[in-house]
């Protein structure tokens, strides 16, 4: 599923367990990351008790469990019966140097669609999309 507006992907799928992320993020303020989350998002945080509650079933995840979007409901039944999973926390952002050697330019709506789209930051592959390479390393 790909939204071509803008979603608030920390509405979407927040962060509800997470145990030991202290030294991790923001150090000097000493909140887990799931801490943060209601600290800093304050009166638009998700309240806890309206989320559909899931397990990422990840050792290498810092966090035990996250919280979908009530309105979500569908995404979270596809996730819990094994039919959808969450890609977080990737783009071409991962270039430090991003600006100049990506040529995305994030004030551009439009330029950041064509990169999220072909989503290869460090230009292995040219001109290729995600969908197309796992269809390529599946078959």
């Amino acid at each position: 599923m790909n939204l071509n507006g803008g979603v608030d992907s920390y509405n979407m799928l927040v962060p509800q367990t997470c145990p030991g992320t202290q030294d991790s993020y923001r150090s000097s303020i000493n909140l887990t990351l799931d801490e943060q989350y209601y600290d800093i998002r304050g009166p638009i945080a998700m309240p806890r008790d309206v989320l559909n509650q899931i397990s990422p079933g990840n050792p290498d995840q810092p966090c035990t469990s996250f919280g979908i979007h009530p309105q979500l409901s569908t995404l979270h039944s596809l996730y819990e019966d094994g039919d959808a999973l969450f890609v977080a926390n990737v783009g071409f952002m991962s270039d430090p140097n991003w600006q100049r050697t990506r040529g995305c330019a994030i004030q551009s709506h439009s330029g950041m669609q064509r990169c999220v789209a072909l989503v290869d930051p460090f230009k292995d592959i040219r001109n290729t999309g995600v969908v197309g390479r796992m269809r390529d390393a599946t078959t």
